[in-house]
Order: structure tokens, then C-alpha cells, then sequence
């Protein structure tokens, strides 16, 4: 998730031009499916059951965050929405959680 912070700041400015939006929607298209990459490594390696259903959901969420981008349309708002995703959040902390 902090791979996201730089393009959280660049969304959280106003009057960000048709450029800095496509910027920022390919950042994220990287950054998630750089995190679903690692996400599925993950699942892959843990012989915890509960721990690889908590690393599923985690990619469930990814997995949306990726269809949410790519259905943004480069709207400003909606990309700031998926980085905010509270799925997200969620199934993060409970990754974190278990892995404490």
C-alpha cells in the first residue's frame, strides 16, 4: 500500500490536468498489479489455511481495485475512491494482523 502514497498526494491536488490523471491512473494499474503479483507469491508459500484465505481476500480486493482503475475513466474522484477502498483497508489489516 505505500506504493500508492505518491499518487494519493498527486489525487488529493486540485486542477490536475488530463496528463497528471492518465499518470496517475497507469501508476496505479502498476502498483496493484505489482501487489497481485506478490499477493498470489504469498498464498502460494504459506501452509497456514487461514492465513492463505486471509491472503485471498486480500488479492480478491486488488483484484477489484484493478477493475475499478481501469473503469475510472481517468475521473479524479474515482480513483481516489479505490485507493480509499475500505475492502482494501480491511482485508490489508487482516493480512497484517495475522502475519504479526
Amino acid at each position: 500500500m505505500d506504493a500508492l502514497a505518491p499518487v494519493a498526494t498527486t489525487l488529493g491536488r486540485s486542477g490536475l490536468s488530463r496528463e497528471d490523471l492518465a499518470k496517475a491512473t497507469n501508476d496505479l494499474n502498476t502498483a496493484y498489479t505489482a501487489m497481485h503479483t506478490g499477493v498470489a507469491a504469498a498464498a502460494e508459500l504459506t501452509g497456514d489455511p487461514r492465513l492463505k484465505a486471509k491472503l485471498s481476500a486480500y488479492q480478491l480486493a486488488v483484484e477489484q481495485a484493478i477493475v475499478a482503475v481501469e473503469g475510472s475513466d481517468g475521473e479524479q474522484a474515482k480513483l481516489k475512491a479505490v485507493i480509499d477502498s475500505p475492502a482494501m483497508r480491511t482485508a490489508e489489516n487482516a493480512v497484517t494482523a495475522a502475519c504479526a
